[in-house]
């Protein structure tokens, strides 16, 4: 019997969801910046999130 660990192991790093992928990550990481951006002091977010 496989253990759930087994079979992430199996499934390997192919399979990450599609938000992750990685020539997605540019977009992405513009739309979580204007998220964080328009959210109540979203300057220190954006600063506590980059450094």
């Amino acid at each position: 019997m496989t253990s759930l660990a087994d079979k992430a192991i199996f499934s390997g790093a192919d399979n990450r969801p599609p938000m992750l992928e990685k020539d997605m990550y540019d977009s992405l990481k513009s739309q979580m910046e204007l998220y964080m951006f328009n959210q109540q002091h979203g300057r220190m977010i954006l600063e506590s999130v980059e450094n």
